[in-house]
């Protein structure tokens, strides 16, 4: 890798306040999903999460998530730029 210790600053730490929120990727694995009221149960990182919100998520695959052992998800993580954050459930991760 090429650059300057700046470099590497300007990478790891978080954007400048704007009309944007800093969009962050985690995986989780579903412990329980309803398919009908999106009532959830995620452990991320060893902590346990309940009733995180659901990102553009179908009814089929919320069936998938209901109906298999212990699914891996992809969540969101945005933080705002007062610091204040939400989790997010995105999708089931498959791998092709």
């Amino acid at each position: 890798m090429t650059g300057t210790d700046d470099d590497l600053v300007d990478m790891l730490t978080p954007p400048a306040p704007g009309p944007s929120m800093d969009w962050r990727y985690r995986q989780g694995v579903v412990n329980s999903f309803n398919a009908t009221t999106y009532e959830n149960v995620v452990a991320v990182g060893g902590t346990t999460f309940v009733n995180l919100p659901c990102i553009n998520i179908s009814a089929a695959e919320a069936t998938v998530l209901a109906t298999t052992v212990s699914p891996a998800v992809a969540l969101a993580l945005i933080v705002s730029d007062r610091g204040t954050s939400i989790l997010a459930i995105v999708g089931r991760l498959v791998t092709p």
